[in-house]
Parts: structure tokens; sequence; C-alpha cells
């Protein structure tokens, strides 16, 4: 059937059947493609646990050379696995901290006084200048 039928049908002829027919249709489509998908996550991931005991047992093995990018790989999978494993179980994967900038400031400035220079810094909320403790020699 032509392409151009198709679309006829869809666009003009046959709309609100298509809407229904395509309703029902698409969730069923992407169903089907996520029990395919769960089916080769299952495969690859047989595969990469077979991978990952034969890089453990060959670590040893490798040449200086090769140590730094085997490390970084496994590193990697490490962490895309953590990740996948919390958001399949629903936890964050990420964590968001709201901090007010000037309570971190004024920390930094009293913890690494060689580094953080933090004179001057007003409060958000009054404008008023802040008094930095002063800072530890010994910290």
């Amino acid at each position: 059937m032509p392409e151009s039928t198709l679309r006829l049908w869809r666009s003009q002829m046959y709309v609100d059947r298509y809407r229904e027919i395509e309703a029902t249709a698409i969730p069923n489509r992407y169903a089907r493609a996520a029990e395919r998908t769960d089916a080769i996550i299952e495969r690859l991931s047989e595969a990469e646990e077979e991978l990952a005991e034969r890089a453990c047992e060959q670590a040893s093995e490798l040449a200086p050379r090769d140590t730094p990018g085997a490390l970084r790989n496994l590193s990697i999978a490490k962490a895309v696995n953590i990740d996948k494993s919390l958001l399949l179980r629903e936890k964050p994967t990420t964590i968001v901290v709201h901090a007010d900038a000037t309570e971190t400031l004024k920390a930094l400035a009293a913890r690494f006084p060689q580094v953080v220079e933090a004179e001057g810094v007003t409060d958000a909320e009054d404008g008023a200048v802040i008094e930095l403790p002063p800072a530890d020699a010994n910290a």
C-alpha cells in the first residue's frame, strides 16, 4: 500500500478512527519494545558479568601501559551500573544541595584563609557586611 494512501487516511478520510487505533496501538508497541529491551539487557548483563570476572582474573597480567585504560573502563562500567541500579530501584541518581553561598564562603575562608578571602561579603537578607571569624592557622 502506498505511503500516500496511508497519509490520506490518517489526515483526511479516517482521522478519528486513526487516532483511536493509534491511542491503543502505540502503548502496545512501546510495551513490546520494552519487553524486548529487557531481554537484551538480561543477555548483556550476563555477558558483562562474565567479562568482569575475566577482567578481574587477568588484571595482574596487564601490561603497565594498559592498566590505566582498563581501570578507566571498569570504573565507567561500575558507575553506569550503579546509576542504572539506583534508577531501577527508584532511588535518586543525583543529589542536589541548596546552600547559602555566603555561609559556604565564610566556612571556606575560615578553613582555608590562605586560599579564600571573604572580606566585605554581605548578607543577602539585610545587606550588612558579614564579619568573618579569624582564621585558625592550625586548620
